[in-house]
């Protein structure tokens, strides 16, 4: 009798063992898709000193090259995880489960796909300068028994210059202007009503500028600003 009730508890544990790798085995793989590449376009090639955002489109691919409008008919949801090292990514969400289209700005966001297609922008500070790595992973989604899983099917990685940002705009403090002695319509002051540093309604009080402005005639010879 004991040998039997042994053969069986082996039996039912030789089952048990095998149903637990077998669902372990379709519970990691999750639902199947037909998206099986990946292809990322820059509207850019480099990030200049007063151009700081990189806007990317995101395909996701079929065994045919082209955009899968198809690739969550098996029941997955097609993501991308976009991150970079500079740059700032907007859009999309902070983890896996709440890929979305959003606003907030971090060095990874996950990007939902809409019949294959998804976009993003990256956002370069002021003090970001060099070459970026922009590394875009493309993964399909599920949730069983009310939990959030995630498989990556490809990924790729680009590399972007960036140029420092242009410098803040200086300000220069023009003390007189002087127009040219043969532009018979350029106003400006007499020498002797430089130094007066005193405003007034007229060209002389004024050092030469005339309502904020210094007047010269197109064609004529320049006059001459007194830089501070």
């Amino acid at each position: 009798m004991s040998k039997v009730f042994e053969k069986w508890k082996f039996l039912s544990l030789f089952f048990v063992l095998f149903m637990v790798l077998g669902l372990g085995v379709t519970y990691a793989a999750g639902p199947s898709t037909s998206t099986v590449g990946l292809k990322v376009i820059t509207d850019v090639n480099e990030i200049t000193a007063t151009n700081r955002i990189l806007n990317l489109s995101i395909m996701g691919l079929d065994s045919y090259g082209n955009v899968d409008t198809l690739g969550e008919s098996g029941g997955a949801t097609i993501i991308a995880a976009v991150q970079s090292v500079l740059g700032n990514v907007q859009g999309g969400g902070a983890t896996p489960g709440t890929a979305a289209v959003g606003t907030f700005a971090t060095s990874t966001r996950y990007i939902l796909l809409n019949n294959g297609n998804g976009q993003c922008n990256i956002n370069y500070p002021a003090d970001a300068s060099g070459t970026d790595t922009i590394t875009v992973i493309l993964m399909k989604r599920w949730t069983e028994i009310g939990q959030t899983y995630t498989e990556e099917i490809t990924r790729q990685t680009l590399n972007i210059e960036v140029a420092p940002a242009a410098p803040a705009a200086g300000v220069l403090h023009i003390r007189s202007f002087t127009p040219a002695a043969t532009d018979p319509n350029g106003l400006g002051a007499l020498a002797a009503n430089l130094e007066d540093g005193v405003g007034g309604d007229n060209e002389a009080e004024d050092n030469g500028i005339v309502a904020g402005a210094a007047i010269m005639t197109a064609n004529v010879a320049g006059g001459v600003f007194e830089v501070r």
